[in-house]
Formats: structure tokens, sequence, C-alpha cells
């Protein structure tokens, strides 16, 4: 239980994963700032830090009991077995998958995740590569989320290889859905991005290092 597993890190303290003072040096070497976010109290992040000369190590120590909703709050869900359309969003040729030694098959992306955060202005959406189309991915999370409203999107929304048509019936479906902000990026393709930039009013520029702040 509990308090034997308490009892347990007290006496025998948490073993450190391998490369963990490597990387903490490589850090502070090129003054990258550092934190550590736990739902523990302060007094058992620093206790176990402090066994390893870590505590002074991090910029920022963040516990659980420290902030309004503790864990789980925010609710982050991770989804999958989205439905399979390929009249509106149907794969490219391109993308098929060894079955076999040299057999090869198109790939429907049955196994495609995204994941759902749950916040207080409503759903934030992190996409990969949403090769099941967005669309389809979008509605698939209103069903599944019902009455709530979908407040953000970011990531690909594989429309790089796309036509015209698709791509703007991707930019009106997601305009209809009434998003605060929508950051597309990555697998999207700089024409459709164009796009996005010129007709969502949601648009906003995301990518690799950008940090986003509801405020």
């Amino acid at each position: 239980d509990t308090k034997e597993m308490n009892a347990f890190i007290e006496e025998n303290g948490v073993d450190l994963r391998p490369g963990v003072l490597e990387l903490m040096a490589y850090l502070k070497e090129k003054n990258i700032a550092t934190a550590i976010t736990s739902s523990s109290p302060q007094e058992r992040i620093r206790s176990h830090l402090s066994r390893h000369g870590l505590d002074v190590q991090f910029d920022c120590l963040c516990s659980g009991y420290e902030v309004p909703n503790g864990k789980p709050a925010p609710d982050i869900y991770l989804l999958g077995n989205f439905p399979i359309d390929r009249e509106n969003e149907p794969p490219h040729p391109s993308s098929t998958m060894e079955i076999d030694p040299a057999t090869y098959t198109l790939d429907d992306f049955r196994d495609e995740q995204i994941c759902v955060i749950r916040t207080k202005k409503g759903l934030v959406v992190l996409s990969g590569c949403a090769h099941n189309g967005i669309m389809n991915i979008l509605t698939t999370i209103e069903q599944r989320f019902p009455d709530e409203k979908i407040h953000a999107v970011f990531g690909g929304t594989h429309l790089v290889q796309s036509e015209a048509p698709r791509i703007q019936k991707t930019i009106d479906c997601i305009n209809a859905k009434s998003m605060d902000f929508v950051g597309v990026c990555h697998c999207t393709g700089m024409a459709a991005i164009d796009q996005f930039r010129v007709q969502v009013p949601a648009f906003v520029d995301v990518g690799s290092g950008y940090i986003w702040q509801d405020s």
C-alpha cells in the first residue's frame, strides 16, 4: 500500500535513470532552464533529489499541492480507433505498408492516436500527423466528448500531398467548428499552411520550440 511504498522509498531512495547526471551537466553548460513538476509535496521532491545532489540543480520545482487542481487535472486522454473515411479523406496512394516480404498494401492507419486535454476553456487537441484525416478525427472527438467545445488544435494535418479542393474542404470544416486557436504545422505542408494563415481567423503560427500560453 501507499504507507509501505513510502517507507521503502524513505529507506532505499529512488535510483537515478542512466544518463541523468550527464544530461543535467549538458543543460547547465548550455544555459537551458530546467524544472520538475510532480504530484508529490515539495518536501518529498527535494528529499529524493538531495540524495543525488540534484536538489539545487533545477531552476523550478512545482508540486501538485501548489496548484488549485492537482493530478489528474487537466484531464488528458489518448484517443484511437478512428473511423476510416476513404470518401472524404482517403490515404495518399504512396501511404503503403509491408504486410509480407515484398507485399505492400494501402495503410489505413488504424493505429492512429491523438492526445486530447480537457481544460476550463474546452478541449485542446494535439495531433501527430492525422493520417486518418483531421476532419474525421475532430468530428470523432466531438462525438466522444458531447457538449464540449474544441478550444484549440495543434499539430500535423497530413495535407502536404493533398489537392486544393481537399485543403479548402478542411479549412471550411475547421472554421465551422469555431475553435479559438488553430496551429497547423509539420505534415500540413507549406501550401496548406499558407491557406490556413489567410482563411482561418483562429490561425496561430506553431512549430518546434514554440510555447503556447492560453491567457
